[in-house]
């Protein structure tokens, strides 16, 4: 199968743009769930 050099350009490109995008989103991610997670358990501590 030939692809030609543009669709490899988008392809890497694509794939450079996703990897970027995963790797500022991640930690946001992580964040939130953790934020998601931890905010229950203050209520009860503090409310307590």
């Amino acid at each position: 199968m030939h692809i030609s050099l543009g669709q490899k350009a988008i392809v890497a490109t694509v794939g450079v743009l996703f990897a970027l995008g995963a790797v500022v989103v991640f930690p946001w991610a992580l964040t939130i769930i953790a934020f998601a997670v931890m905010i229950p358990f203050f209520y009860t501590v503090l409310g307590a």
